[in-house]
C-alpha cells in the first residue's frame, strides 16, 4: 500500500479569498485608470492588489510541500492588501471625503453578499474567468459608480468579506510554527 508523499494542494481558484482578491485587483486597476492621476500611485496600488492575489495562489500551490511557506505567503497577501487599504484611505483624505461607516447601508449590503463557490473540474481556467465576471457583477452597483468615493468605500469589503472568506487566511496567520 503506497502512501501519498504530499497532501492535496492548489485549487486556489475555488477559494473565496482568491475570488475576492481577484475582484479587488480588477476593481483597483479600473479605479486607478479612472481616478488616480499619478502613474506611480497607480502602479503601487495595482501592484499591491496583484500581490495579494498572486500570493494567495502561490501559497495554495506551495501548501503540499510546506505549510510554513503557505502561511508566509498568505501573510504577504494580507500585508499587500493592507497596504492597498491604506492607499484607499489616503485617497479619501486627499479628496476630502470619508469612507462608509461600518453600519452604512452599503457596507451592510456588501457584507451580506454571498459568493458562489466554483468547484474543481475540467476547463477550470475558462470557468474561473466566467465566474469572475459573474461574481464581479454582484458588486457592479458600487464598482461601476460614477462617484469615486463609492468605489473606494467598496474596497473595505476586504476587511470583513462575504461568507467569511477571510477565515482561512486568518486561521493560517494565527498558526505559529
Amino acid at each position: 500500500m503506497s502512501e501519498n508523499l504530499f497532501v492535496p494542494h492548489g485549487g486556489y481558484r475555488t477559494l473565496d479569498t482568491f475570488m475576492l482578491s481577484t475582484i479587488v485587483y480588477y476593481g483597483t486597476a479600473a479605479f486607478c485608470r479612472k481616478y488616480i492621476q499619478s502613474g506611480r500611485q497607480t502602479e503601487q496600488m495595482v501592484q499591491a492588489a496583484r500581490s495579494g492575489r498572486q500570493n494567495i495562489a502561490e501559497g495554495s500551490e506551495r501548501s503540499a510541500t510546506s505549510t510554513h511557506t503557505e502561511i508566509q505567503l498568505t501573510d504577504v497577501a494580507c500585508a499587500s492588501l493592507a497596504e492597498l487599504q491604506l492607499d484607499y484611505e489616503d485617497f479619501f483624505h486627499f479628496s476630502g471625503t470619508d469612507p462608509w461607516a461600518d453600519d452604512d447601508e452599503n457596507s451592510l449590503l456588501i457584507k451580506q453578499l454571498r459568493l458562489d463557490r466554483m468547484q474543481h473540474g475540467p476547463d477550470e481556467i475558462r470557468r474561473f474567468s466566467q465566474a469572475v465576471r459573474s461574481e464581479m457583477a454582484k458588486f457592479d452597483r458600487w464598482l461601476k459608480s460614477d462617484d469615486p468615493a463609492v468605489i473606494a468605500s467598496n474596497s473595505k469589503f476586504g476587511e470583513e468579506t462575504p461568507h467569511g472568506a477571510t477565515t482561512n487566511a486568518r486561521k493560517l496567520r494565527e498558526i505559529r510554527l
